[in-house]
C-alpha cells in the first residue's frame, strides 16, 4: 500500500520508458492521494499495467500532458509476450483522470474476464478520443463518473463499455461540448441474467454538438434494466436512444 500526497513524474522519451508506475503480473497494491503526471509529449502512459490483480487506485490525480495515442492515464491490457492475463478485482474511485487519448483503458482476455472491478466516483477529463474503454468483465460497477473534453475529435465516444456481465452501469454524467463526442455512451453486451437483471439506471448524457449522433448506443443488452436515464441531443439526424 502507497499512502502519500506525493507527486510523481515522468518525461518518457520512448516506448521503451513510457511509463510513470509500470505494473505487469502484480498484485495486492493500493495508490492513496497521490499525484502522477506523464510528462512526455508524444510518450505517456501514466499507468502502464498488464495482469495486474487486487490493485486500488483511490483519491488520486492522474495526467498525461499528450493526448497522442500513446497517452493515456490509465492502459491496463491482457496480453504481453504470449501470455494472457485480466485484471481481476481491480477498483479506480474518487480520482481525476486528465487528458490522454483514452482516459482509461481497461482491456481484458475474452476467455478470462476481469472479475469485480470497480470504476466509481471519477472525473474525466479532456480525453481525445475515449474517456473509458472498457473490455470483457464480470460484475463491474461503473457508477458515478463523469466526463467532459475540449477535445474536437468528431467520431469520438465518452464512455465504450463492451461485453459487461453483471454489475451496474448507473448514475453517469457525460457532459458533452459543442465539438465533442460523437457518442455519448456506447454500451454492447452489457447484461445481466434471467435472475438478475443488469441496471443501466440514471444516467445522464447531455450532448449538444450538432454533430454527435447517438445519446446511448444499446447493442444487444440481453437482461438489462434501462430506466431514468436523461438524454439531450442537439443534432437534427441523432438518436437520444438507439437499440
Amino acid at each position: 500500500s502507497i499512502v502519500s500526497p506525493a507527486a510523481i513524474t515522468n518525461p518518457a522519451t520512448g516506448s521503451a520508458d513510457n511509463h510513470v508506475v509500470k505494473m505487469f503480473d502484480a498484485d495486492n497494491y493500493t495508490f492513496e492521494n497521490m499525484s502522477f503526471t506523464a510528462l512526455g509529449a508524444t510518450y505517456g502512459y501514466v499507468f502502464n499495467m498488464w495482469a495486474q490483480d487486487s490493485v486500488t487506485i483511490n483519491n488520486c490525480n492522474i495526467t498525461c500532458v499528450s493526448t497522442g495515442s500513446q497517452a493515456y492515464p490509465i492502459r491496463s491490457y491482457y496480453y504481453n509476450s504470449g501470455i494472457y492475463g485480466s485484471a481481476h478485482y481491480f477498483t479506480l474511485t474518487n480520482s481525476t483522470l486528465t487528458g490522454g487519448y483514452y482516459s482509461l483503458y481497461y482491456y481484458n482476455y475474452s476467455s478470462d474476464p476481469a472479475k469485480d472491478g470497480v470504476i466509481e466516483n471519477n472525473e474525466f477529463i479532456n480525453p481525445y478520443y475515449r474517456a473509458v474503454y472498457a473490455y470483457y468483465a464480470k460484475n463491474l460497477q461503473f457508477n458515478n463518473n463523469h466526463v467532459t473534453s475540449n477535445s474536437t475529435y468528431t467520431s469520438a465516444y465518452a464512455f465504450y463499455l463492451y461485453q459487461i456481465t453483471g454489475g451496474s452501469i448507473s448514475n453517469n454524467f457525460v457532459e458533452g461540448t459543442t465539438s465533442w463526442p460523437r457518442y455519448g455512451m456506447y454500451l454492447g453486451y452489457c447484461q445481466g441474467d434471467l435472475s438478475t437483471f443488469m441496471p443501466i439506471v440514471g444516467n445522464r448524457v447531455s450532448l449538444p454538438s450538432s454533430s454527435a449522433q447517438y445519446g446511448i448506443y444499446a447493442y444487444q443488452n440481453l437482461f438489462s434494466e434501462l430506466a431514468h436515464n436523461s438524454i439531450y441531443m442537439a443534432g437534427s439526424n441523432s438518436y437520444g436512444m438507439y437499440m
